[in-house]
This record gives structure tokens, sequence and C-alpha cells, in this order.
């Protein structure tokens, strides 16, 4: 069973570490896929997703979700068998 993150406000100060956080996560989980290391990055790319959805970062989100299902769709078929 998978938990599930429960949505509360976000103050802009939270948004603005969120909005640090989340690439530096994004990054990190593409080295590791670049690494041959998918399973360490599956945490990482699913944490940034859902600060890209709680921030609504649109465009962030985008550039995820292309870069998982272009390059990567192991990792990206990985989303949506949950």
């Amino acid at each position: 069973m998978t938990s599930r993150r429960q949505s509360t406000p976000i103050t802009p100060s939270q948004t603005r570490w969120l909005g640090v956080s989340a690439p530096a996560q994004e990054e990190l989980a593409r080295w590791f896929v670049e690494q041959h290391r998918a399973y360490d990055a599956q945490p990482l790319i699913d944490a940034a997703r859902a600060t890209y959805t709680d921030i609504g970062a649109t465009g962030w989100l985008a550039r995820l979700d292309a870069w998982d299902i272009r390059r990567h769709p192991t990792v990206a078929s990985s989303n949506t068998t949950r």
C-alpha cells in the first residue's frame, strides 16, 4: 500500500524552497538514471512530480514528464502502473 501525501496550504516562503528542492531532486534523478540506477531515481522523480503539482509548476512538470517518457520509458511506465 502506498501512502498519499496530504495536501496542506503552502505559504509563499515554503513555495520558494519547494521551487529549489524539486529541481534538485529532478537533476539527481536524471543522474541516477544515467548511472543505470533507475531504482534510486524513482522516489526522487515521484517527489519532484508531486511538488511541481502542489505548487502549480506546470512548465517544470511538463519538462519532467517529457524527459521521463522520451528518454526513459521504463521509468515513466512505472508511474502509470501504481
